[in-house]
């Protein structure tokens, strides 16, 4: 069973309470918007009984921090959009057993420095991250991702600072688009006796809104 709705955030006390009732539920798919069609505060009750969902988009302010929605552990692709986040959610995701396409867009987090903790994410093969405007520094600890095969990353303006990327050794792609040249050629560098291929992009204008945009490209 699949479910998507956008809806104004006013209608949230009565669509959220039926939603956790879809118990059959395997895919879920809510944008919260106000008057002006502007993503608008997203608020959930647990999930944890949707034992049967695989796949969850969520684009909307999260208005409670990501460990409380109690994510069900059969999840295989997780997408957030303009959820500002402003705790690092990679040690929840990271242990969620299944999932393999992570997507975090514009502004689902808002902080300055994200760690992918050792051992999480231990099925991951996609991780796209896309205008995380704050974004610093991010550091990959011994032994996560081990799985991971194709990383994007998009407008993350700020990111200076990374490590850990030597050990993820099963990369086979990385996708780089509108960043710094001096983190292009930092990556060029540290993947340069790797078997990796690395598209480079410097598009001059984003053809949608980033938070419309469905992971297109």
């Amino acid at each position: 069973m699949k479910l998507g709705l956008t809806f104004h955030f006013k209608s949230l006390e009565q669509i959220s309470p039926w939603i956790s009732k879809c118990k059959e539920l395997r895919s879920l798919k809510l944008r919260s918007i106000d008057e002006f069609s502007r993503p608008s505060e997203l608020k959930l009750e647990s999930m944890n009984k949707h034992d049967r969902l695989s796949e969850l988009y969520l684009l909307g302010k999260l208005s409670q921090k990501i460990e409380h929605l109690q994510l069900p552990k059969n999840l295989k692709m997780v997408t957030l959009s303009v959820s500002n986040l402003t705790e690092d959610p990679m040690q929840t995701l990271g242990e969620l057993p299944q999932l393999k396409i992570l997507r975090l867009f514009a502004r689902s987090y808002i902080g300055k420095e994200m760690t992918c903790k050792a051992k999480g994410f231990p099925e991951l093969r996609v991780l796209k991250l896309w205008m995380l405007e704050e974004l610093e520094k991010w550091i990959v600890q011994e032994g996560s991702m081990l799985r991971l095969r194709e990383l994007e990353i998009r407008r993350c303006d700020k990111l200076k600072e990374t490590s850990g990327w030597q050990q993820l050794n099963s990369l086979k792609e990385l996708i780089l688009t509108n960043m710094s040249e001096d983190f292009v050629a930092e990556m060029e560098s540290t993947m340069k006796e790797r078997n990796v291929k690395i598209t480079k992009n410097n598009w001059k204008f984003d053809p949608l809104p980033s938070y419309l945009s469905e992971g297109q490209s």
